[in-house]
């Protein structure tokens, strides 16, 4: 078993799913003069959300002007360590950020898991059941 098999077998109960996004952005004089979503998406897993993320850094590569940034994004690609330390901060609940410098313009390829409040797992709040209690005696 490789490192991202073993990966995929672990899940944590509280993660609903994963978001997947690539966003451009300008900078200028210290700042941030502009910025653009190119993409996002959620995913069941993350496995997929990392796929999906691959797909659109390889598409962007292709439309790169630069070619340092071309060749940065297709090596990232090609690193399987990358894609296994990508894997290990979303299972630990983290999120993994990739980022490409092009010039004055920055892209941005991240994966972050979603997270289910206690509520909808059906839990409740320790707070709450302690107002409750309280409310009831």
């Amino acid at each position: 078993m490789n490192a991202i098999d073993g990966l995929r077998r672990t899940r944590d109960p509280e993660i609903a799913g994963y978001w997947a996004e690539f966003v451009a952005f300008e900078t200028g004089e210290g700042q941030v003069l502009r910025a653009f979503q190119l993409g996002g998406r959620t995913a069941t897993t993350r496995v997929r959300a990392l796929a999906w993320l691959r797909l659109r850094a390889r598409l962007a590569a292709r439309n790169m002007a630069e070619q340092d940034a071309s060749e940065a994004v297709f090596s990232w690609l090609c690193d399987r360590q990358a894609a296994v330390q990508a894997l290990t901060y979303v299972t630990a609940g983290e999120m993994y950020l990739h980022l490409v410098t092009e010039g004055a313009t920055h892209y941005e390829f991240s994966i972050r898991p979603v997270f289910l409040p206690a509520a909808a797992r059906g839990e409740r709040p320790e707070s709450v059941v302690e107002f409750s209690a309280r409310g009831t005696a």
